[in-house]
Order: structure tokens, then C-alpha cells, then sequence
């Protein structure tokens, strides 16, 4: 996996290898590893809504609006977490950036086709910050993280008051999260009644039998992770809450300082749902939360990966999710406005009523065309049954061909990239590092060091980051 630029990021598990890209070459690599846009058609989708009129609240670390894939976008709400940390500094706004970007980038450049296009990517993000960086030293300060007790559940009564539709929590999976509390499920509910959906990631814990909060709370839309094979990854939580499953692998978004990152986790497989919830929000604002969640879960995609312990009810997509919100929104009840007279007038003015009429059967006319042919393309999203299957997307190079077996086992090999002159380079007897910590938060992560500044030549990066992963495993070397 490949880490653009710089930073270190508390991602739904960062990725473990880190080689900067040449600065012309960026724009076009950062948009051609979008692989997760596809899996969830939001370029079909968008022929119907980019999120448009809809705010979704990001429940994180913080999100940097002045990235140029978010300028404009971000709606800054309160830190809940004490203001220990500020925007700007390393621990601030990396995993809340990160996800802001997959709901509602919108790129840049002239015609925004450089850095990260979100799956809504004219939505709206209000930022409430409610946790700390996964790396942040006040993780380890019970009086910092007495300060963060109610966070999380101040942060969505706050997102419900000023008007969000869709909240998004990338959180859960660790310690703290395993039996939740009375006020986050009572901030919950009161976020449900109030009408807006809630969306959480189910936690990176694997097989294991604990719940994570606040996935678990019953009414929020959990969602599990799938990789580029559009199998369930092996890190995604096995519960039954789990309603569907997004791309959770190798996904690029954005970072603090208009940097790029790779994740991996069910943060950002979260992410994508939000995404979709806000496109099918946008369209028909009407639906409820448990319609919303109706029509999502309806409208996934089964790749024959599908069926196991927390896979849901298959993979999001996003133009099935809004055909399937049509046929509900069909059978809803119009609403009428109830004309008001005017108390002052002697009597009906019948040239005027009789141009409004007039134009008003024009404008109904073409607005009922337009309707009809928008809900024709929407029913043939839903029911073409024979849609092309998922299909793996083919590896970027050839696996290396199979090793004549051993007499003897070879001792594991150290996690490093492979030398730059392409040799296999030399093995070592050293042991793998430890396994990864869970977050508290949702994220499994390997914690990275900043590699240079974005005018360093990436020759230079790559050849220091080989070093310092030589250092990790014990081989010191020249």
C-alpha cells in the first residue's frame, strides 16, 4: 500500500508501507486509487443528487476545511473534548479529515478532477470533535479522557440541533466502546426520533464476541468492511447488527495540510455509507430514518462474497439505494399547501389568477415530465435484476510464481518494503513486530512518523522511509 506525501493518521488501520509520489504526478494517482466510487456506483447516482441540501455530521478527531478537496464544505461545530488540542497541530484532524473527504470531497483543480471526489460530494460536513488522535499522548491522561466521557453523546444532540440529517461515527472497537452508556444510547434514540440516521462503523475487532459501541446501540446503520476481492476483510467485526458492508481496504482520503493517506478499516467503509445516506436524503428528504435505513439495505448489491457473519445485507450502492427510496416515496401521502386569501382584497382578480393558471399548467406539465423520466431511469436501476455481478478488481502486478516446498521452514521475515533495485534483499531471522493496538475509537492503526516535506524529492523519502523500516526491524545497516 502506498502513503502520499506526508503524515501519520489515525485510520481505520494505517497502511504499513509509506512512499511519497512525485507532486505532477499526485492529482492523477490519488483520483485513480478511488476503486471504492465504483464499487458504489456514485457516479450512477450522481445523475440523480450529489447531496445537495444535506449536512452530515462527522463525530471525529476534527476536520481541516481548508484542505482543497473540502474548502467550502465544513462547517465547524465545538470540540468536546476539552480544546487540549488546536487545529493545525499534529494531533488534531487526521482521522476526522480522512473521512470528511470520502463523504463529501469534492476535489480541485479547474474542473475538480485532482484529489479526492467524495460520494456526495455537494454535501455538506458540520465537524464535532469527540475523540483524540489514536497516537495522542492524552490518550494515556485519565484526566484527558475524563474530559471526553459525554463526548460522544453531546456531539449528537449537538449534530440534531443545528441540523443535520446524517450523523457519521467512525468510532468504536476498544476498550472504552465494549458496553456503551446510558446517555450515548438515550443521544441515540433522541437522534432518531428528531429524524436523522445515524451511521457507525462496526469496530476492527475480527472474530471477536464483543460488541462495539456505538455500532451496537440499536437503530444506528453498522457497517462492515469489504477489500478489492469484495470479501468480508478479516479484521471487520462478525456481529449481527452489522446492516452492510462498504469498501474498508486501501482507501485513499484526505489529510491536514493537503496531504493524501491510504486506510484501511471499518472507518472508512462508515464513511461510505454516509456518503450514500446523503445522496438518498438529498432526494427525498421526506423519508424517515428507519425508511432511510429501509431503502439502504434494500438496495445493496450480493457479490457472490456475500452471507457471511457480519457481511449485512450486502454491499452499499448507491443508485439501487435511490430507486429504492422512489418506490417509498411513492406510497407516501402528498402534501398540499393550504392557499391563504387576502384579507384586505375587495374580490378575486381573475387576469391575474387566470396567467398564474395558465403558467402553472406549463410548469406542472414539464416538472411531471421531468419527474416521470427521472423515476423511469430510477425504476431501471431497481429492477434490472441481471446486473453485471462485482467482480475482483485484477491485481496490480502478477503474484510471484509458487516456491518449490523447503526441507526446512525459513524463519519469518521482518515487515519491510522490498529494495529499491528490485533484488529480493537479504531475510532475517528477527520477529515480526507486535500486532497492532485497537483504538479506543475504531481504529486499528501502525502508527507512522512524518517523512518529509511535500518539496522533498520523493527519491529522498522512499529511501528514508526503507531506512527507518530497517531500523524497526533490527537491521541497522549503512
Amino acid at each position: 500500500m502506498t502513503r502520499l506525501r506526508a503524515g501519520t493518521g489515525l485510520l481505520a488501520a494505517v497502511c504499513a508501507a509509506a512512499v511519497a509520489l512525485a507532486p505532477p504526478a499526485q492529482a492523477d494517482a490519488v483520483r485513480a486509487q478511488q476503486w471504492g466510487l465504483g464499487v458504489v456506483r456514485a457516479q450512477s447516482a450522481w445523475q440523480f443528487t450529489q447531496g445537495t441540501g444535506v449536512t452530515v455530521a462527522v463525530l471525529d478527531t476534527g476536520v481541516d476545511g481548508s484542505h482543497p478537496d473540502l474548502s467550502g464544505s465544513v462547517i465547524n461545530g465545538p470540540d468536546f473534548t476539552g480544546k487540549l488540542r488546536r487545529p493545525g497541530t499534529p494531533y488534531w484532524g487526521r482521522h476526522g479529515t480522512a473521512m470528511a473527504s470520502i463523504i463529501a470531497g469534492h476535489g480541485h483543480g479547474g474542473e475538480s478532477d485532482a484529489g479526492v471526489m467524495g460520494v456526495a460530494p455537494k454535501a455538506k460536513i458540520l465537524s464535532i470533535r469527540v475523540t483524540y488522535e489514536n497516537d495522542d499522548p492524552l490518550r494515556h491522561s485519565k484526566t484527558a479522557l475524563e474530559r471526553t466521557r459525554n463526548a460522544v453523546s453531546q456531539g449528537i444532540r449537538y449534530a440534531v440541533d443545528h441540523g443535520a440529517q446524517v450523523i457519521s461515527m467512525s468510532l468504536g472497537g476498544g476498550t472504552s466502546s465494549y458496553t456503551g452508556s446510558p446517555a450515548e444510547r438515550d443521544a441515540v434514540r433522541y437522534a432518531l426520533d428528531s429524524g436523522v440516521l445515524v451511521v457507525a462503523s462496526a469496530g476492527n475487532d475480527g472474530a471477536a464476541a464483543r460488541k462495539s459501541y456505538p455500532a451496537a446501540y440499536p437503530g444506528v446503520l453498522a457497517v462492515g468492511a469489504v477489500g478489492r476481492d469484495y470479501a468480508l476483510t478479516s479484521f471487520s467485526a462478525r456481529q449481527r447488527y452489522v446492516a452492510m458492508s462498504a469498501p474498508g481496504e486501501a482507501v485513499i482520503s484526505a489529510e491536514p495540510g493537503g496531504r493524501y493517506v491510504l486506510s484501511k478499516g471499518t472507518s472508512p467503509a462508515g464513511a461510505f455509507v454516509a456518503g450514500v445516506a446523503a445522496l438518498v436524503r438529498s432526494e427525498y428528504p421526506r423519508l424517515t430514518p428507519a425508511q432511510t435505513r429501509t431503502v439502504l439495505t434494500r438496495g445493496v448489491r450480493r457479490p457472490r462474497t456475500a452471507g457471511a457473519l457480519g457481511f449485512g445485507s450486502g454491499i452499499i450502492d448507491g443508485p439501487r439505494s435511490i430507486a429504492a427510496a422512489k418506490r417509498i416515496a411513492d406510497s407516501l401521502p402528498d402534501v398540499v399547501p393550504t392557499p391563504q386569501g387576502d384579507a384586505d382584497s375587495d374580490g378575486p382578480d381573475w387576469l391575474l389568477y387566470g396567467g398564474l393558471f395558465g403558467g402553472g399548467v406549463a410548469l406542472i406539465g414539464g416538472t411531471v415530465v421531468l419527474v416521470a423520466t427521472r423515476r423511469r431511469r430510477a425504476d431501471a436501476l431497481l429492477d434490472d435484476e441481471d446486473l453485471p455481478p462485482i467482480a475482483p478488481i485484477a491485481p496490480a502486478s502478477a503474484p510471484p510464481p509458487p516456491q518449490p516446498p523447503q526441507q526446512h521452514p525459513m524463519p519469518p521475515l521482518p515487515h519491510r518494503p522490498p529494495p529499491q533495485d528490485g533484488s529480493a534483499g537479504p531475510r532475517s531471522s528477527a520477529p515480526p513486530p507486535p500486532p497492532p493496538r485497537y483504538d479506543p475509537y475504531g481504529a486499528e492503526t501502525v502508527s507512522m512518523p512524518m517523512i518529509g516535506s511535500p518539496d522533498e524529492p520523493p527519491g529522498d523519502l522512499a529511501a528514508r522511509e526503507a531506512l527507518r523500516r530497517r531500523r524497526r526491524a533490527g537491521d541497522d545497516g549503512p
